[in-house]
C-alpha cells in the first residue's frame, strides 16, 4: 500500500528541471582524440621516416650496408 502510493506520487510529480539530452554531441574531446592521436602515432612516424630518407640521400655507390633482413651488400 506504502509503495503504490509512492510509485503514484513519483508519476505524478512533474520534473522541475528540463531534461538533458542523452547523447551530446562533444567537437572538443574528438579533437582531443585526433591530437593525441597526431603526437603519438603520426609525429614519430614522421621523424623515422625523414631519419630513413636522409640516411639514403646520403648513400653513395660502393657505400657498404647491412639490411633490416641481415643481408650485406655494397
Amino acid at each position: 500500500m506504502i509503495m503504490a502510493g509512492f510509485l503514484a506520487s513519483l508519476q505524478a510529480a512533474p520534473s522541475a528541471r528540463p531534461r538533458a539530452a542523452r547523447h551530446v554531441y562533444r567537437p572538443p574531446s574528438f579533437l582531443l582524440v585526433f591530437v593525441i592521436f597526431y603526437l603519438l602515432i603520426v609525429m614519430p612516424q614522421r621523424k623515422k621516416q625523414k631519419k630513413h630518407m636522409m640516411m639514403v640521400d646520403q648513400l653513395k655507390p660502393g657505400d657498404r650496408l647491412i639490411t633490416s633482413g641481415g643481408i650485406y651488400g655494397t
